[in-house]
């Protein structure tokens, strides 16, 4: 299909509209902060019915903040490109479609709370972005479009490139960030429970409890302790009869006699980036708990139960 030079233009600068203003709206929506909103929802940005739609269930076309905000072009791309080019889909390329569909699908439903999940389809997401737009004015041929419309998406990269490493996001990181070392390093001139690594503490303990392991993989590497995975974000421990809740339907203190008493557990393995995911499971740690050692980031704790 041939459009005239200005129908060619019109469309061009109809659809570079539709995506500023489709950007905005969804910027807007993801943005949002909620005041006491669930915390392990909000670490994962997904504490809003639109935040869960956007950054969750559709984040691997919308999630901005983290996969940029070109990949939802492919959507309406795509359309015009089989609208106006009208190419003839090979097997292998239905094959293709078919096989991303699915794997979108997948992601959206089992992986809708983690952008890493998420990421695994973004180097095709962005191929296909690039590659649509530049043969879709290449079949028009309409060069003068072709560059100006990949200069633009060039435009969208260098904002969330921008975003990310001189906006507002990366200062609040940055700060937040030199703050806690501040605070670290002046922990470490005052306190006598420091060490340089933490793993190595553990292993050279002589004890026959277990550790309750918060999210660590490194753990069960690094030392031959025996250990219960848990992540505080979903209040699940990994038991040998299956996933179990710690605070869920417990108080502090019942949890603490919950995990000495029936899960062995006499430790606490975690880090400080884990705190604000569970506030059950932060108001465990500072009524319940004792610092044994720590190192830059990572501490371990003693439970501590009332019989105690």
């Amino acid at each position: 299909m041939q459009l005239k030079p200005l129908h060619s233009y019109i469309l061009f600068a109809s659809f570079w509209l539709m995506a500023i203003v489709v950007n905005v709206v969804v910027w807007h929506y993801i943005t949002v902060t909620v005041p006491d909103a669930d915390t392990n929802l909000a670490a994962r940005n997904i504490e809003t019915p639109a935040k869960l739609l956007l950054n969750g269930y559709l984040g691997t076309l919308f999630g901005f903040r983290y996969l940029g905000s070109i990949n939802w072009l492919v959507l309406p791309l795509g359309v015009l490109y089989c609208i106006v080019v009208r190419p003839k889909l090979t097997k292998a390329v239905k094959a293709f479609v078919l096989f991303l569909l699915l794997a979108f699908i997948l992601i959206a439903l089992k992986g809708y709370f983690n952008p890493r999940y998420q990421m695994t389809l973004l180097p095709i997401f962005i191929f296909l972005v690039f590659y649509l737009n530049w043969d879709f004015y290449e079949k028009l041929k309409q060069p003068l479009l072709k560059y100006l419309s990949t200069g633009i998406l060039v435009l969208f990269v260098l904002f969330n490139f921008y975003q990310e490493v001189f906006g507002s996001m990366y200062k609040k990181k940055l700060n937040a960030v030199m703050q806690t070392q501040e605070e670290l390093i002046q922990q470490d001139a005052e306190s006598e429970n420091y060490t340089e690594n933490l793993l190595t503490f553990i292993d050279s303990m002589d004890t026959e409890s277990y550790f309750l392991v918060n999210n660590l993989p490194d753990f069960f590497y690094a030392t031959s302790q025996k250990g219960r995975y848990y992540w505080c974000g979903d209040d699940l421990c990994y038991t040998s009869e299956g996933k179990r809740p710690i605070f869920s339907d417990r108080t502090s203190a019942q949890a603490a006699t919950f995990l000495v008493d029936t899960l062995h557990c006499r430790f606490v393995y975690t880090i400080i980036h884990y705190s604000k995911y569970n506030s059950d499971f932060d108001d465990f740690i500072e009524h319940h708990c004792k610092l044994v050692m720590r190192d830059e980031a990572r501490c371990l704790y003693e439970i501590i139960s009332d019989e105690e």
